[in-house]
């Protein structure tokens, strides 16, 4: 650990901002859930975590498992039970089983693409066709799509991002195109790397779908909190709501 606060972040897509490189050390999970909670303590509202077991097969096999440091770590700081806004998040599927007989956290199944298609359709190619564990054991693939729409569970896609480069054509170059775009087809929620962005295709999706959105954002804007459902719903949960 004492090796790798030596590091500094950088930005690894040359593209984008480098001014910011070298300015802040590598932080700990705990040091982040200390922010979390220092954060939710001065903005009064609700702020959760979504943290992700990255190859958990891979560590698995050094010996070295995730899960019960990841589950320590939200015990100590009170947020390893049902109703934390915590989500755990993984690719694989074996230890997202283990986890549910260690915790009431709730659990998410990644399922990734090798690549994206320019028409915005995700490619399938072995091994990204199926989670890396099933790909390990040659374990063929379920009708996972409609298998979780059946059992009422919810779908964050990943990950959003402002490079032309990077869109379906149908965006026209223009990320907050897709931000209004997945919301229209209802997401529950969505990953980005600029969050800035998909603050305004928020904004843009609400003001499309409820004109009166507009005297909310303009109260925000001016330091008020509008008292409606649809005000309360844009500045997002207090912890008092």
């Amino acid at each position: 650990m004492a090796e790798i606060k030596t590091l500094r972040a950088v930005q690894p897509m040359a593209n984008r901002d480098q001014s910011f490189n070298g300015m802040f050390e590598i932080p700990t999970f705990d040091e982040i859930l200390q922010l979390v909670r220092r954060k939710t303590e001065e903005e009064g509202r609700v702020i959760g975590v979504y943290p992700e077991t990255k190859h958990p097969s891979f560590h698995r096999a050094l010996n070295l498992p995730l899960e019960d440091k990841l589950l320590a770590s939200l015990t100590r700081f009170g947020m390893n039970h049902r109703n934390a806004p915590v989500f755990i998040q993984s690719f694989e599927v074996s230890n997202l089983k283990y986890l549910r007989t260690r915790t009431q956290v709730k659990l998410v199944q990644l399922v990734d693409g090798d690549d994206v298609a320019v028409d915005g359709a995700v490619t399938l190619a072995a091994p990204f066709d199926k989670p890396f564990d099933f790909a390990l054991a040659n374990d063929p693939l379920t009708s996972v799509v409609a298998d979780v729409h059946s059992l009422g569970l919810v779908v964050y896609p990943f990950t959003q991002r402002n490079e032309p480069f990077r869109l379906a054509s149908n965006y026209e170059g223009n990320p907050v195109n897709e931000f209004v775009t997945l919301y229209e087809l209802g997401v529950d929620g969505f990953f980005s790397d600029l969050t800035d962005t998909a603050r305004v295709g928020r904004y843009m999706f609400l003001l499309k779908t409820y004109p009166e959105a507009r005297d909310c954002l303009l109260a925000a804007k001016g330091g008020q909190q509008g008292k409606s459902a649809l005000c309360r719903v844009i500045r997002g949960p207090k912890k008092d709501d």
